[in-house]
């Protein structure tokens, strides 16, 4: 595939929240971090993220669409691309006039992404459509099958597109899958950054609408990249390999003063798989923000990693709020699943960020497919129990080559436009009919919200980064 003269990129996150009346209130960080070093080597780029709405500012993504009449408006809406939400992103594109559309997707925007390659095409069949994104990256030959998708990128996306934005011949760029002469082509993979402080930091200038976002939406952060854990609902070791990397202390540090003092930012978002996976990378941060710099912040933790020392440190550099994937209040289930901790572990790691003054977001989820009511029932009580400042919980969905999906694979219905962990439906679970699936998730719902809304003291706490979640 020869390419054409190419100097225009626009790169697009897909709507997914705003089927459901809510938004995405942040920036695509892995969408800026391609725009930043496309910009550094002489591109003109700009990133969309469709699944804003400036007139939704004041919802939180978090929220359930287990309501079916809320659920049912998503199809409606996939398959009306004369929809005035398709009108508005088709708008933005002609506005933008690219040369190079990028579009990154999970599993359950994939027609919305697919949606937006055809209004791409329909615009002109020389705009080059590149896919990447978790889902593409694990079913990369399936993606680029559709007629309007063009590349592919697999895996870290950085320099694979700027090597597509620079080259006239695919053949020779690491981490693609395309099509030529009708067949499809699957390059070698890229290695992996080895030094993340190379990239520049996420260009979250190049976002459209950028005056519109309040400043705390720009505090997202990633500090490391990878997992090395081993959940069944999770597919780390085929995108990362179970290999994690961290960014230096002192670069983290540079980027969170460089946005405080541009955007206005006061609190900061780390999206990172685990952020105290490496204790001593995790307390030089703390003693690095304690030191130079005033904010607020949030990260993503291993409840198990906690213990009062390290806590005490983040609290003392501004930590307001851990969040912690629980999952089940069954042993047995937190073992089938690999997560890796136990009930005790939970409860004693909770006991010490409630002393240390840490707030907590927890994670559940229920539908295993061994689940009975009464397994169920054990996780509603135990989030109870552990009295999490805010807790969600999440429908079971057995996302492409997770071992849960493989496991399972033979039953499930792969209609990726479903793969929404908050759907009215179980996918795995035959312990129950349908009706008797929906009415234990209404119960769980029930039983979460009541929890939420009890939380008055929180509730402060929870506009500094509601935004940004």
């Amino acid at each position: 595939m020869k390419n054409l003269k190419r100097e225009k990129v626009l790169l697009i996150n897909p709507p997914w929240y705003r089927f459901f009346g809510k938004a995405f209130i942040a920036f695509p960080i892995g969408l800026c971090y391609i725009a930043a070093v496309l910009e550094k080597n002489g591109f003109s780029t700009r990133v969309y993220n469709s699944d804003y709405n400036k007139e939704s500012l004041g919802e939180l993504i978090l929220g359930y669409v287990t309501d079916r009449d809320t659920y049912d408006k998503y199809p409606r809406i996939l398959k009306d691309i004369d929809h005035p939400l398709w009108k508005e992103i088709e708008s933005v594109i002609i506005d933008q006039s690219p040369d190079i559309v990028g579009i990154t997707f999970m599993s359950g925007q994939y027609g919305s992404g697919l949606n937006i390659a055809h209004l791409v095409k329909k615009l002109s069949s020389d705009i080059l459509v590149v896919m990447g994104g978790v889902h593409p990256t694990v079913l990369p030959e399936e993606t680029v099958r559709n007629e309007d998708v063009d590349i592919v990128i697999r895996g870290e996306g950085e320099y694979t597109f700027l090597d597509i934005a620079n080259s006239e011949d695919l053949n020779d760029i690491l981490g693609v899958t395309y099509k030529e002469n009708g067949k499809i082509i699957n390059n070698p993979d890229r290695p992996f950054i080895e030094n993340l402080d190379d990239l520049p930091f996420p260009s979250r200038h190049l976002l459209l609408e950028k005056e519109t976002y309040p400043p705390n939406a720009f505090g997202m952060m990633l500090a490391s990249r990878g997992c090395p854990h081993r959940c069944i609902f999770c597919s780390p070791d085929k995108i990362w390999k179970r290999k994690v990397r961290f960014r230096s202390e002192e670069n983290v540090i540079s980027e969170i003063k460089y946005v405080k003092k541009e955007f206005g930012t006061q609190f900061f978002y780390f999206n990172d798989a685990d952020l105290i996976i490496n204790r001593k990378f995790a307390e030089n941060i703390c003693d690095l923000l304690f030191r130079e710099i005033v904010v607020k912040w949030a990260a993503e933790v291993r409840v198990d990693k906690i213990d009062g020392d390290l806590a005490k440190k983040m609290r003392f550099s501004g930590c307001e709020t851990v969040f912690i994937g629980v999952e089940s209040g069954d042993d047995r289930t937190l073992e089938k699943i690999k997560k890796g901790i136990t009930i005790d572990k939970i409860k004693k790691g909770r006991k010490i960020l409630r002393e240390n003054g840490i707030g907590v977001y927890s994670y559940f989820m229920i539908g295993f497919p061994w689940e009975k009511k009464e397994d169920i029932e054990k996780t509603v009580s135990f989030m109870r129990e552990i009295d999490p400042d805010v807790a969600c919980f999440n429908i079971v969905t057995p996302y492409p080559k997770t071992e849960l999906y493989e496991m399972y694979e033979d039953i499930i219905t792969t209609d990726w436009n479903f793969f929404l962990n908050q759907r009215p439906e179980m996918e795995l679970d035959d312990n129950f009919t349908k009706e008797e699936a929906y009415q234990i998730i209404r119960y769980t719902e029930k039983m979460f919200k009541l929890h939420n809304e009890g939380k008055e003291a929180f509730r402060s706490q929870r506009q500094s980064f509601k935004k940004i979640i």
